[in-house]
This record gives C-alpha cells, structure tokens and sequence, in this order.
C-alpha cells in the first residue's frame, strides 16, 4: 500500500477528481448522498460566499479510499459543506477500516495551521463509537481536544422479507389511517404511484413540489427553505443533476392524475431515502402522506430494498413509520490553545458534559 493524503483547496481540482471520488463514495459501506460530488459542487455553487473549500482526500497510489468535505469559513471553523441540506456530516471509507481514514483525518488536522474548530453537526452514534473504540491507543492527540454531544435522532425502516409482519406491528391508529386513506380517496377517483422516469418531467415535479411545500409551511405560520430563491434553485439543480447521475428516487400520489403527494430522495444503493416529502393540505383530511409512504414501503420491498431512511430531525410521521431509531452526535473538534479552552468550557456549561 502507499498511502498519502491531501486538502484539495480549489474547486476545479476537486471537479477534476469528480468521477473518482464519486467512485470511490458508491463502493464504500455507506449509502450517503451527502458525499457525492454533485451534492457538494452545486451546493458550492450557491453558498460558497465568504468561505474557503477545504476535501480531505487519502490515496492508495492513485485510487481514491477515504475522504471528508469541508469547508472553511472567516471563523476559522470547519464544516460540512451542504448546511441544513445535508442529513449526515460523515466521511467515507473504501477499502481499509473506517479507523484508518479517522485516524488520517486528524494526523492531517494536527499539520495545518488555519483553523481553529472542526463542527461535524450530523454523525452517527454507532458509527463514531465504533472509531473511538478502534483508534490506536498510541495515536496521541497532542494538539487537538475531540468532544462530542447528543444532538438529534435518525429514523429509518428496517424492511423484513415478509412484509405483513412490519405492518402488523404498526400501530392500530396507523392502520386505521392508511385503509381509510386509500378507500376514501379511491371514491374520488383512481389513486396510483407513479415514478419519475422522464426528465421532460423533472421541473414540473420540482415546481410542484416547493409550492406544497411553501403552501404546508405558511398554513403552519412557519417558512419554508424553499421561500428563498437561491434555495430553490439550488434545489432544482442539484435533482436534475441527481437525476441525470441515476441517483434520484422521486414518485408521486397522484389522484385522476392530479399530484396530491409527493417526494424526493437520492440512492446510491438499494437502500430507500425519504428526503423531500410533501402533500396537498387541501387532501390533508384523506392523510395522502401515510398513504404515500405506505405505497413506497411496498415498492421498496419489491425492490429488495433492505433499509427505508427517513434522515435526519423529528417529526410525528417518522416516530409513528419507523422500527429503527438511531442517535445522532454533533463532533466537535478543536485545537488546543487558551482561547479554545475558554470556549470548550462555555460549551460544556449549555450542553452540559459531553457523551
């Protein structure tokens, strides 16, 4: 093996190994869209102001095996780049033990210079622990403190082969809902899943799709992200892009033909992502979300899919959908000067000790 890493500081470097990192990123262990080029250029499209881009790359000789995204901004603090558009904020692996790439990852932290904190906002419990228990005992971290916190949930759908026993363990409630769903709207006409397949189709579904969602969120007196211009133009870019790459998921309710639910999410794998879901409130009495969810369960089980993601942040739907419910942290890391010991402190006070 020669192993070397590097910090690719320059977008069209990082473009010009666009295809080997995305490689690299579908044959790893994880089914993160997070990590795919596509998702990180257009994002840097549109919210590069002020920041300074900074890919943690390791070779094998001339193959891609691990990397990191980040970005660094006037702060001196690293982050993931993709904001609240990024569900997981986690590296990737291929090849080697995730140990390894971590390890890389912090030896190559511990050489620069131009930063001060590192903020990982969305990694997995299981999967953070798991390095922690398999880093080196002799790796001393001289420079850096490594603190971590509780910060949310993950929801996913672990799908048996025989799918009656996952809807059977659903709750009555549920059920109830999903049968009345179907045979209330099946009165006004016929109900069918449909599944993107034409691009002719895709700015339709996108245009569709941010007037349910800006319409849900005003009738809740809240905003929606899709309020913002840029917001949505990212958004339409980065599905068209998706589509295109054969990584989107996207299918619709639609009633006579007319969509009243809909969603989109991006798979690597065979894994099913929920991302974007929404749905016409005008319908909200017929519950087409759970109808929609529950039409998409059984078409990942036809699919041989074996996980249904939710992502990332509470809402009822996911507490009542799921069978898997996973911890996620926020990692922070930060170099070790007076400053930073000052700061560490403060934020042990609001978040009380860290895990």
């Amino acid at each position: 093996m020669n192993i070397k890493h590097c910090w690719i500081e320059n977008v069209d470097e990082f473009k010009s190994i666009a295809r080997e990192w995305d490689r690299a990123v579908c044959s790893g262990e994880d089914d993160n869209p997070f990590l795919l080029s596509n998702f990180i250029l257009t994002w840097w499209k549109y919210y590069s102001a002020g920041l300074q881009l900074r890919v943690f790359v390791v070779y094998d000789d001339e193959n891609v095996i691990g990397g990191l995204p980040l970005c660094l901004d006037s702060r001196r603090c690293l982050s993931y780049p993709g904001g609240s558009a990024a569900a997981y904020t986690e590296f990737f692996s291929v090849g080697t033990e995730s140990d390894f790439i971590w390890q890389r990852f912090l030896k190559a932290l511990e050489e620069r210079k131009d930063w001060q904190r590192v903020y990982l906002s969305r990694f997995k419990k299981k999967r953070f622990f798991l390095l922690k228990a398999q880093l080196s005992e002799d790796f001393n971290h001289t420079n850096i403190f490594i603190d971590v916190f509780k910060c949310d949930f993950s929801y996913s759908i672990s799908i048996p082969e025989n799918l009656s026993d996952y809807f059977n363990a659903l709750s009555k409630k549920l059920r109830y809902y999903v049968r009345r769903s179907q045979k209330e709207l099946s009165r006004l006409g016929a109900i069918n899943l449909f599944s993107l397949n034409s691009e002719n189709e895709l700015d339709g579904w996108c245009d569709k799709y941010i007037q349910l969602s800006c319409s849900s969120f005003r009738e809740r007196g809240r905003e929606s992200n899709f309020e913002s211009t840029a917001y949505c133009l990212f958004f339409k870019e980065l599905i068209k892009k998706f589509f295109q790459a054969g990584y989107l998921d996207a299918h619709a309710l639609k009633l006579e033909g007319k969509i009243i639910a809909l969603h989109f999410g991006y798979s690597i794998k065979n894994n099913f992502n929920y991302l974007f879901p929404s749905f016409d409130t005008s319908f909200a009495k017929f519950n087409p979300g759970h109808l929609l969810i529950y039409k998409l369960i059984e078409l990942a089980s036809e699919r041989k899919s074996k996980n249904f993601d939710l992502y990332t942040g509470y809402r009822l739907y996911k507490e009542q959908w799921s069978n898997t419910i996973d911890e996620i942290l926020c990692v922070e890391i930060r170099r070790k000067n007076f400053r930073n010991n000052i700061e560490r402190s403060v934020v042990f006070n609001l978040k009380n000790l860290p895990l």
